[in-house]
């Protein structure tokens, strides 16, 4: 009997938050790449300063606002995990296709989780300024990119994972 929670939510626990951590740091290893060859640039420093100096300094809604993206993400993975092993391993379905699908559902819950903090934190402050709209198009467009890329990187590692796990499983 397969174990398809055990299996897909592994799979996914185990290669989401590593290429996430990966992607966030690609500009930044692209960036000592191109300074060997003398092609680099300094804003990409200054840019992840910014961000360190951010994360360093989290103010109550920065704090709820990221919380609330990774609940949403752990609980997209355990949902979507047995559901990936199970169309890989019953259904026969393509590694690829079944990771990269997987992967952008994922993508999914975090935008609408972005999307409904930011639309509740727009109705709780009692300021005249409205910024979900203009946000909104800005997010979409980066979440899109975003999304994408990551899917198509690491769809084939997410269906392989699965059925490697699987063949240990039977072999052990």
């Amino acid at each position: 009997m397969i174990n398809h929670k055990r299996l897909g939510r592994r799979a996914l626990f185990k290669i989401v938050p590593s290429s996430l951590i990966f992607l966030f740091l690609l500009p930044l290893l692209l960036n000592y790449i191109f300074e060997l060859f003398g092609y680099g640039n300094h804003q990409i420093f200054s840019e992840y300063q910014i961000l360190y100096d951010n994360i360093a300094k989290l103010d109550n809604v920065t704090l709820t606002f990221i919380s609330v993206q990774i609940i949403a993400l752990i609980f997209a993975m355990l949902i979507y995990g047995p559901k990936a092993s199970r169309q890989i391993l019953d259904n026969g379905k393509g590694l690829y296709v079944t990771g990269l699908k997987t992967n952008l559902v994922l993508w999914m819950w975090i935008f609408l989780s972005s999307v409904l903090a930011a639309i509740f934190f727009e109705i709780t402050t009692q300021e005249n300024d409205r910024y979900v709209i203009p946000w909104l198009f800005y997010t979409t467009i980066q979440y899109i990119i975003f999304a994408i890329i990551h899917s198509l990187s690491i769809a084939y590692f997410i269906g392989s994972i699965i059925k490697k796990s699987r063949a240990n499983e039977e072999r052990g």
